[in-house]
């Protein structure tokens, strides 16, 4: 009782657990459309990373058309040619510095030339860095002041020039003023060269960097959309996946909480029904009989009935109960050489006037009859004596093997007369078929369906049954009902001998003639 205590406690806890497990897969459907909002989420995050990415390699290819690197494109020309400005620009601001600081008269003409080459290249410079936008605020902000330094220098220096221009067309001297146009040349000059300096040593290195860490950026995020690709479809499969297995999982587990409750329910009734045995006054009694003698009770139990096996035809070994089998195939045998060596008909029928078919048949049987005879009395006589097999009745014994003996040669002789070798090759064929199926070695309920079918149509069954009746001791009647069926056997081989050879007499000596003209039979 206690063992069933326990047991019930486990079920009970069982079904507690079974219970927890049934409830959280409940959730499954709450836990499924939180995947889809999350699948949602990141399919958005991955767009705007795309997005973003997009604009972060649009500015990194800006960056570098603009530092120059890609000089197939139009921003890169434009701050190459700003380059190419500020040189030539350098070229020009040091031939005019050293005109003016030599006090060289200047004519109106070239002073207007010299504005208007002036002009030229304020507005070339602009248009060239009009385009470069640098990615750090203060780089952008030295690169504007840069700028406009240059522009205020040249504006200082056109204006100096236009007053030399006025001091020339009143007579008077222009030495001091073109001293002063020198020196706002020499600003000039410098404005310009550290413009350039500024733009090639640190403007266009930090384009440079920040093209390439921009380009850096744009193939981290590559490998991250990649990486969330590959993330949502496997986020996919398992969220497709996940109502069916939630599903199975709680009717499994359903149907599982209800098996153990109806185990639950069998022991509670099982503990029930022992109580109630335990309250009985036979429960009592029995035991105080195991109280008693529980040596005898054990036995009684082991062994609550005795068995005694009584033979009822008793055979003393397994030779002699498989001496049937042999007895009868070595009898076959016997008649089967016979038909091989001896010719079935007349090797020159019509020697002897007034002999009729049937007196040939007959007459011709003898022969055979004779040796089959002797044949059959070497082997009872081997068989009982020499052997030494048992045996209740050696007449009887005889008497059986006889009769097997006329039986299988004169079927035999009848196959050979009618179809001659075809006749003996269908003897040799029977035989093989008898040995498996007539149940001398094995009982015939175990043989194939084919052998069962055609059990009751073979001779060995009938003469074997016969031999074992004088072996183990007879049954009343089977002995003469297998001697009678043996004998059944001679009918068709009569009808074979008779009238199936007639038939094939033609064909017969057909085959006769044939094989006295070859070479090939002896």
């Amino acid at each position: 009782m206690s063992q069933l205590k326990e047991v019930n406690s486990v079920l009970t806890s069982s079904i507690h657990l079974v219970q927890t497990f049934i409830d959280l897969t409940a959730s499954a459907e709450e836990a499924q459309e939180a995947g889809k909002t999350l699948q949602k989420e990141l399919q958005q995050v991955k767009q705007d990373m795309k997005k973003h990415a997009a604009e972060a390699e649009a500015r990194a290819n800006a960056l570098s058309l603009q530092a120059g690197e890609e000089k197939g494109g139009e921003e890169g020309a434009d701050t190459d040619e700003a380059l190419s400005l500020l040189e030539e620009t350098t070229e020009y601001l040091e031939t005019l510095r050293d005109q003016l600081e030599k006090g060289r008269a200047i004519e109106e003409p070239e002073i207007d030339r010299i504005e208007e080459k002036l002009k030229q290249l304020d507005e070339r410079v602009s248009a060239a860095f009009s385009g470069v936008s640098l990615p750090l605020p203060g780089l952008q902000a030295r690169l504007n002041a840069r700028l406009a330094a240059f522009h205020h220098q040249i504006s200082v220096l056109i204006t100096r020039l236009d007053g030399i221009k006025a001091l020339s067309r009143s007579g008077q001297s222009v030495v001091a003023l073109s001293k002063q146009a020198s020196a706002g040349c020499a600003d000039l000059l410098s404005a310009t060269r550290d413009l350039a300096e500024e733009y090639r040593t640190d403007l266009r290195p930090e384009m440079e960097d920040s093209a390439e860490a921009i380009k850096s950026s744009i193939t981290e995020s590559a490998k991250l959309l990649a990486s969330a690709d590959s993330n949502l479809e496997e986020m996919n499969r398992i969220l497709g996946s996940a109502p069916d297995l939630a599903g199975g999982a709680r009717k499994d587990l359903i149907r599982i909480k209800a098996n153990l409750v109806a185990i639950q329910n069998k022991l509670q009734a099982q503990r029930t029904m022992l109580t109630k045995i335990r309250s009985s006054n036979q429960y009592h009694v029995v035991l105080k009989l195991l109280a008693s003698d529980p040596d005898r009770i054990a036995e009684l139990v082991s062994s609550p009935v005795g068995l005694e096996t009584e033979a009822l035809y008793p055979i003393e070994n397994n030779g002699s109960a498989m001496s049937a089998f042999y007895v009868i195939l070595s009898i076959w045998v016997g008649a089967l050489i016979q038909v091989a060596i001896i010719h079935a008909r007349q090797k020159h029928p019509g020697e002897i006037s007034g002999v009729k078919y049937d007196h040939e048949y007959f007459g011709r049987y003898l022969l055979f009859f004779g040796i089959g005879q002797v044949q059959t009395l070497i082997v009872v006589l081997g068989t009982l004596y020499y052997v030494r097999i048992q045996v209740v009745s050696a007449f009887r014994f005889y008497l059986a093997s006889a009769v097997a003996s006329f039986v299988f040669t004169f079927v035999l002789y009848s196959l050979a007369y009618a179809f001659g070798e075809v006749g003996e090759a269908l003897g040799v064929i029977v035989m093989v078929v008898q040995v498996a199926g007539s149940g001398g070695t094995f009982p015939v309920e175990v043989l194939p369906k084919f052998y069962r079918v055609l059990y009751p149509f073979m001779p060995f069954r009938y003469g074997m049954n016969a031999l074992r009746e004088c072996i183990a001791g007879f049954y009343p009647h089977a002995y003469a009902k297998n001697m009678v069926a043996l004998l059944l056997f001679v009918l068709p081989a009569l009808v074979i001998g008779l009238i199936c050879s007639r038939l094939m007499q033609g064909l017969g000596e057909k085959i006769e003639a044939s094989k006295a003209g070859s070479d090939l039979w002896v």
